[in-house]
């Protein structure tokens, strides 16, 4: 199967459309909160909870298969946005690691460049080469 291209002219796969179609429903019905997506294959139970305890009491805790993402108004407008999310989480738990709770802004573990997503281009390849060090 050939992979996908959104807005972005970046390919994602069905994982990933899976997950914007499920955010953009939530988006639509303006459900506020957070959405689980299973690690292995994007799917999602299709329930907004209201705070992000809610959802991972849904999971039981399991935040080493589910990727917990709180829900944007604006739905998202390309599922290549939701790879970078999904690759992101998987590198992360490939490597050891889990993505951290978002409001735990002095967790010890929080430091980048395993839990901050980069935002500048350089900083991407800046964190792509300290992960590759890290796992070798």
């Amino acid at each position: 199967m050939a992979a996908l291209t959104g807005r972005s002219g970046r390919a994602y796969t069905d994982d990933a459309r899976r997950m914007a179609d499920t955010m953009n429903l939530h988006a639509i019905v303006k459900s506020r909160g957070w959405a689980v997506f299973a690690l292995a294959d994007g799917r999602s139970d299709q329930t907004a909870y209201e705070t992000y305890d809610d959802a991972l009491r849904s999971t039981r805790w399991n935040r080493d298969r589910y990727l917990y993402l709180e829900i944007s108004a604006g739905g998202v407008n390309d599922p290549a946005q939701m790879q970078a999310c999904l690759d992101y989480a998987r590198q992360l738990h490939a490597m050891g690691y889990r993505l951290p709770d978002p409001r735990d802004f002095h967790a010890p573990d929080r430091g980048f460049p395993v839990h901050q997503p980069p935002l500048m281009r350089t900083d991407w390849a800046r964190q792509i080469r300290e992960l590759t060090r890290k796992a070798n």
